[in-house]
């Protein structure tokens, strides 16, 4: 399984850079950490990307939140497997939608999701939990 085919990219929401923007300390994600090694790859191509805007190697990416939730879902045993969600990307929030079989599956998604660098709220309200 590869999430990467699962992110709804015509749905994605984003908000163009803008260059008169000005940002006030930028903030990690939900678990209050940074990804320092990806941050310096963004920071070397000139002003830092917005951490929802950063893509998988650091560059701009107005999906790259998207992209980067879905690395983390592949690299993870107990979520890689997972094919009956799909993810949107919605500014700094990642949108669940579809079925999951258990809670704890679901749960195993959302914590992964929130340890990503720019992941500031996981919605699930559209994930149904089969009953066993």
């Amino acid at each position: 399984m590869n999430w990467q085919h699962n992110i709804v990219f015509n749905d994605c929401e984003y908000e163009p850079a803008n260059e008169n923007r000005t940002y006030s300390r930028m903030k990690p994600g939900l678990t209050d950490t940074y990804d320092r090694e990806l941050r310096e790859k963004a920071s070397i191509r000139g002003n830092p990307v917005p951490p929802d805007c950063m893509g998988v190697e650091g560059e701009y990416d107005p999906f790259g939140l998207a992209k980067r939730v879905a690395k983390a879902l592949d690299e993870q045993p107990q979520t890689a497997d997972i094919n009956t969600l799909t993810l949107r990307q919605k500014g700094n929030t990642i949108v669940y939608v579809g079925q999951v079989s258990n809670q704890q599956a679901l749960d195993a998604v959302v914590a992964t999701t929130q340890q990503v660098d720019g992941t500031h709220a996981v919605a699930t309200d559209q994930v149904n939990v089969a009953s066993s």
